[in-house]
């Protein structure tokens, strides 16, 4: 029995979720991903028969993706860098949740993104690959699509 269990435990702890998100050639791998909703303002009008209520332009709010590996940095850095002259390019992202065999199983695509907020982790030697804690992308809009 006891077996089993360390077996079952075992498989599940090997399970871990990985989102892969692309632009522009540039690939990330992170581990957390938040905020991937969209919503529609509501526009109240005054008629003939009372309130009117109507969906207005959507409401984007921000995708914040957590422990990230960066694979290629040099076009992540060419991207964020004019962020701070204020002349940043907006560009169509991609972020897809990988199943434990690499498969994508649902596709997110975020409309003219640009990278809000960085924050970077404690260095380690032992990645090669520069770390990220967190990465907040602002957006104009998010559709998604099952794999």
């Amino acid at each position: 029995m006891t077996d089993a269990l360390d077996e079952s435990t075992s498989a599940w702890a090997l399970a871990i979720i990985r989102f892969e998100v692309t632009w522009s050639g540039a690939v990330l791998v992170f581990e957390d991903v938040a905020g991937l909703e969209t919503g529609a303002s509501t526009l109240r009008a005054e008629g003939s028969s009372g309130v009117d209520a109507m969906p207005a332009s959507g409401k984007q709010g921000k995708v914040t993706l957590r422990k990230g590996l960066f694979h290629g940095t040099g076009s992540f850095r060419d991207w964020y860098d004019p962020v701070k002259m204020s002349t940043v390019a907006r560009k169509p992202m991609t972020i897809r949740l990988l199943d434990e065999g690499g498969q994508a199983v649902v596709t997110w695509t975020l409309a003219r993104a640009w990278p809000a907020q960085i924050t970077g982790s404690g260095l380690d030697g032992a990645h090669e690959e520069p770390v990220v804690d967190s990465l907040v992308v602002a957006h104009e809009g998010v559709t998604f699509a099952a794999a």
